[in-house]
């Protein structure tokens, strides 16, 4: 999977959710796409970097949690 983009599909197989999902995810928490015509495609070192960014803050709230 080292395409420059990717389909809804290879997105949710690489997050490891469901199609219906991602397209949650592109509607409500800002996952990177592309409107090609009909298609939608998903840059994928923009959704890598989206998903790195989310794991950050994710891990920042962890341990300023656990710090109390």
């Amino acid at each position: 999977m080292n395409d420059v983009v990717l389909t809804a599909h290879e997105v949710a197989k690489l997050l490891k959710v469901s199609r219906r999902h991602v397209d949650r995810l592109k509607r409500e928490e800002g996952l990177p796409h592309i409107h090609l015509g009909k298609r939608v495609v998903f840059p994928r070192e923009q959704v890598l970097e989206w998903l790195n960014q989310r794991v950050s803050r994710t891990s920042e709230k962890t341990q300023e949690a656990t710090r109390g």
